[in-house]
C-alpha cells in the first residue's frame, strides 16, 4: 500500500467515525426535542382553597387549576368520603347533613374526556352562606368548623389525567389542608 493510499484509508476511517458521531448527535437531538415538546405541553393540576370571607358570611371554595403548559385530558374523576368512592349526590347529601339548611353547597363533576386548558381554574366544591336565612352568627361558624374538621379527615378527590401528546398518565389527589382551612 502506497503512502497516498494509506492517507486515503485513514481519512476514510476518520470520516466514518465523524459520521457515526454525527448520527449519534442527531439521534440524541431528536430525543431531546421530543422530550422538550412533551414537557412544553405537560399539564399540572394543583388545588387551592378560596376563603372569601367565610367567617363573615361569604363562601368557601375548593378550586383546581391547570398550572401546566398544556391541556389535562381527564381519564377518571372520583370523589371519596371515608376512603370509599361516592357518587356526586352522595357527597352532596353528606355535606347538607353536616351543614344544615343555612348553607348552599355546590359540587362539580367532570367526565372522562373533559380537558382543562392551561391556566383553567374550575370550582370543585363551594359552600355559601344563605343571607336570606338571617345573619351569620357564632352557631354558623361552629357548623363550618365542624364541617371543615370532617372534610379534612374524610374527603378526597382523585383525578387521573394525561397530556395531549404524551402517553404518560398523571394522578392528582387532594385532601383539604387543615392549615389553609384554619385561616378563616
Amino acid at each position: 500500500m502506497t503512502e497516498s493510499e494509506l492517507y486515503t484509508y485513514y481519512t476514510a476511517i476518520a470520516a466514518a467515525i465523524a459520521a457515526a458521531f454525527s448520527a449519534g448527535a442527531a439521534i440524541y437531538q431528536a430525543y431531546a426535542n421530543k422530550k422538550h415538546q412533551n414537557a412544553s405541553v405537560m399539564p399540572l393540576l394543583v388545588d387551592y382553597i378560596d376563603l372569601h370571607g367565610l367567617s363573615t358570611g361569604g363562601n368557601l371554595k375548593l378550586l383546581i387549576k391547570n398550572q401546566g403548559l398544556g391541556p389535562a385530558i381527564i381519564s377518571r374523576y372520583s370523589f371519596f368520603w371515608k376512603d370509599k368512592q361516592v357518587l356526586h349526590n352522595e357527597l352532596l347529601d353528606v355535606s347538607h347533613e353536616l351543614l344544615g339548611s343555612r348553607f348552599a353547597v355546590s359540587l362539580s363533576e367532570y367526565q372522562a374526556g373533559y380537558a382543562f386548558s392551561a391556566g383553567d381554574v374550575v370550582t370543585i366544591f363551594e359552600i355559601e352562606f344563605l343571607n336570606q336565612k338571617g345573619k351569620f352568627n357564632e352557631d354558623d361558624r361552629l357548623v363550618i368548623e365542624n364541617f371543615v374538621a370532617e372534610a379534612v379527615k374524610n374527603f378526597r378527590l382523585e383525578v387521573d389525567y394525561h397530556s395531549l401528546l404524551s402517553k404518560k398518565r398523571y394522578k392528582y389527589t387532594t385532601m383539604p389542608n387543615l392549615k389553609m382551612l384554619q385561616v378563616y
